[in-house]
This record gives structure tokens, sequence and C-alpha cells, in this order.
């Protein structure tokens, strides 16, 4: 039997648990990055996600999803005191701290497969994909939970295993099952090198709409007339959103210094050599935007690349 979606013959998803992972210590200096949203932009701009999901095998008695959601707890919360912005919340006015509007911005699944092996689910708000891919997050959670992993080799499990608690297979509280939704697109990612020059605002606009030409030349499809945008310019704790129409704005010339070329995910994550158990790496990786009903553009400066 085959869905609309294409999923035939699914065996049941049960939720085994629902963890809260919090940094490991408290941060002595809280960052924040403003959001500056124009108008008129709906509060789902900010629900939208980069998720990556890694495939990885079992390569051994001690290695599991259940394994390393157990190590995980302990391993994350040490990588979130690094990057404690992954586990901050979206608050609405300036000073209004206790006032949070949405979820976590920031969410990990393990999935243990009957066949064998697991896969580790991602799930990061498009406000903080720049730490992701600036700044290889995935890397270093790998590299932290591989240090607890040598260090605690004596245990064969840990302290937070769950096949010991005890469960009825029913959904947690809070959580619902829900039907598969078909809000993916197709996505390109470029790298522009501008040789002696600042990616501004106003670069990042002339190269994005350039980007959205050559995306709908490669991919055969043309994207709605006005689309959203995401600008965080260099040395700036600050992301710019706003709806921008690909048809009031001349797209200027330009410079011959810079160059545009079309880069794959892995290029910018790295998601490939992400080993949580040294020599295991992931066997296949997928990547997406969820949640997007209009066209999205992100402008991500890393010192000269877009």
């Amino acid at each position: 039997m085959a869905s609309p979606y294409g999923i035939t013959n699914v065996p049941k998803l049960t939720i085994e648990a629902v963890q809260t992972v919090v940094p490991y210590k408290v941060t002595d200096q809280r960052r924040s990055c403003r959001v500056l949203a124009m108008d008129p932009i709906g509060s789902g701009i900010f629900r939208r996600c980069l998720h990556i999901v890694l495939y990885y095998k079992n390569v051994s008695e001690e290695d599991s999803g259940w394994i390393f959601a157990g190590w995980a707890k302990e391993s994350l919360g040490k990588a979130i005191s690094e990057r404690p912005m992954l586990g901050g919340r979206l608050w609405r006015g300036k000073d209004d701290e206790h006032n949070s509007r949405f979820c976590p911005l920031f969410y990990v699944q393990v999935t243990n497969f009957q066949c064998g092996g697991y896969s580790i689910g991602i799930s990061c708000s498009i406000l903080l994909a720049e730490l992701l891919v600036k700044e290889k997050f995935l890397n270093s959670w790998a590299n932290i939970h591989n240090n607890i992993l040598s260090s605690n080799n004596e245990l064969k499990k840990p302290l937070f295993y769950v096949p010991h608690l005890k469960r009825n297979g029913s959904f947690p509280p809070g959580i619902t099952s829900s039907t598969p939704r078909k809000d993916c697109v197709k996505t390109m990612r470029f790298k522009a090198t501008a040789e002696n020059a600042n990616l501004d605002g106003e670069t990042c606009k002339s190269l994005a709409l350039h980007c959205v030409e050559e995306t709908e030349s490669r991919l055969g499809s043309k994207m709605d007339s006005e689309f959203y945008l995401f600008v965080k310019e260099n040395c700036k704790d600050i992301i710019e959103i706003e709806k921008y129409s690909k048809h009031k704005h001349v797209k200027p010339q330009l410079s011959i210094k810079t160059q545009v070329t079309c880069a794959g995910w892995d290029e910018y994550l790295g998601a490939q050599e992400v080993a949580f158990r040294e020599g295991n790496k992931p066997k296949n990786v997928s990547y997406w935007i969820g949640s997007v009903l209009d066209g999205l553009v992100m402008a991500i400066p890393n010192e000269n690349e877009l």
C-alpha cells in the first residue's frame, strides 16, 4: 500500500523518550543576536528550519542509537556550552527575557532501526544556521562526544540508557503523531569570493538576485516574484529579514573580482566526516529546509565568502 507521499509499508514509529538538554555550565556573558524583520513579515518565517539527518551503521556491540543517545545528553550539553546561542530562545522585545515566544531553536532526534543502524536528525532554526555553517558545530560536538567515550571506556552503557527505562510505547505528553508534509523544496548553495571587498547588505542583495537567476536557470523552474531574504553582515550580531522583489530592483553589474560558484551542502557543513564514534562516519547524509512556502534566500558572509 503506497501513500500519496511515496511511503510504503512503514513500520510503526514509537517515541521512547523525550529529553531536554541544557548547557553544561552557565555562560558568564549572555550572547544575543538581534533579528530585524521588515513589514510585512509573518511569524511563520521564524519557524523555518535547516534539517540534517546522518545515517550510521552499528560497528560494534557497544554502538547503537540507544548508546549514542545516552552519551549525547552529556556531550551535547558540553557542546552547547561553547555555542550557547543554540540553547537559546527567540524573544519579542528588547528586555522582556521571560517572554519566550517560541519553542527551542535546536532539536536532535535519534532513531533506531529494527534492521540495524540508527540515524541522528538535527533541526536548527535558520536564524542559527550560521553556527552550523561557519563554526562547524557538528564537528565540535563529535569531538567532544569522542572524548567522553574515551574517558569512560570502562562503562559499556551510559547512565541514561533508554532500554532500561519503563515505557508503554505511547506518545509522551505534548507529543502527537502527524502526517508527513510536502513542504520541502529544492535548494542550491553558492559560494561568492570577493577580493578586497566587504560583503555589506547591499552587496549581499545584489549577489542574492544573481544567485536566484542562476538557480532558476539550473533547476529549470521559476521562484516566486517575491521571496524572503535573510542577511547576516560581517562583524554584526544582527540578522535582517525582508520580503524582497526580484522585479523591483535592478541587479548591478558584479565586479569581475567577485566569483560565484555552486557548492554542495557538505562543503559548508562537512557532515560526511562527522564521526561520533571513531572511524564510524555516516553512510549517508540528507539536508533540506522545511516549511518553505515562498522563496527563501540566505546570505551568510564568512570572511570573504557568501
